[in-house]
């Protein structure tokens, strides 16, 4: 189940990748977009990420660049720069489309962020990153309906919030076990320290008896 949804995310991941999506040259040509498209396309984020940083100061305000900015960052593994890229590029006056495109990454990058907790056990921690993931995926369908991808993700999603819910519940079982096994032990240890003292005691009070014995002889 979790190759399979590491697979759907590889390849949802590079269907909105492709440039085209974040930025449009032909309605407004940029030589550092188009250098981070290239870099991009060469699998180099780090510097794909230097040029849409450039082209970033130019237009400070432009969604499309935030989103290519989120989409190298999240290529560079860097989730929580790559969120903050995705939220600023979903502002309310951008286009549907980049809304849209914006509102699956963010989702995209809590799901990865889900993902490194699940493996380091973290069930609680995880289910907050995959229920934030299935919020950004509905997001994306509210400004896009039909978007298959972002519906298959939403449902990854929710099934990943189901079996972190159940690993927790496991993972807490286990520890009330551990902790009952271990009172048990430490009362065992407890009360084989009092015999132990007792039967000691004992031995003592008889020694002093016969000495006392042997005195009055």
């Amino acid at each position: 189940m979790k190759c399979q949804s590491l697979i759907a995310l590889v390849v949802t991941f590079s269907a909105f990748a492709a440039p085209a999506l974040a930025w449009d040259p032909f309605l407004t040509p940029n030589s550092n977009v188009e250098t981070g498209n290239e870099r991009m396309s060469a699998g180099d984020a780090a510097g794909a990420l230097a040029a849409y940083d450039l082209a970033a100061r130019q237009h400070p305000e432009e969604p499309r660049v935030a989103l290519d900015r989120g989409l190298a960052l999240l290529a560079s593994g860097d989730l929580p720069a790559a969120r903050e890229a995705f939220v600023s590029a979903a502002d309310p006056d951008a286009d549907d489309e980049i809304r849209a495109a914006a509102y699956y990454d963010l989702g995209l990058a809590f799901y990865q962020e889900g993902d490194a907790s699940a493996a380091e056990e973290d069930h609680e921690g995880s289910q907050g990153f995959f229920r934030e993931a299935a919020d950004a995926f509905r997001r994306s369908l509210r400004v896009t309906h039909g978007n298959r991808d972002a519906a298959w993700n939403l449902e990854l999603a929710l099934r990943r919030i189901r079996e972190q819910e159940e690993a927790q519940e496991q993972q807490e079982e286990q520890e009330r076990q551990e902790q009952e096994e271990q009172e048990e032990q430490d009362q065992q240890e407890q009360q084989e320290g009092d015999e132990q003292g007792d039967q000691q005691e004992g031995d003592e009070q008889g020694d002093q008896q016969e000495g006392d014995e042997q005195g009055d002889q």
